[in-house]
């Protein structure tokens, strides 16, 4: 069984964000139901430019799932059997 590896490095340069962003397996947005619409994740664009997979756990009727919707996975927040399923 391989074992996953975390490599946590220095801050980078602004200039290689993009090429850090997509060297992603996936992108996941974890999100509580409660705070279903209060805002977008600030990285959102930089996810869908990665041309990455993409996950988020958002309720149906929120912008995220709204802006999600055709260009990733909206799996129900906090539900930890979906997430497995979506990985």
């Amino acid at each position: 069984m391989d074992i996953p590896i975390s490599i946590f490095s220095d801050f980078q340069p602004n200039e290689s964000f993009n090429e850090l962003m997509a060297t992603a397996d996936f992108h996941l947005i974890p999100q509580k139901a409660e705070a279903a619409d209060l805002v977008l994740p600030s990285k959102l664009g930089a996810i869908f430019a990665s041309a990455r997979p993409l996950i988020a756990m958002a309720e149906e009727d929120t912008g995220l799932a709204a802006e999600v919707t055709g260009a990733g996975l909206v799996i129900p927040p906090e539900d930890s059997s979906a997430l497995q399923v979506a990985i």
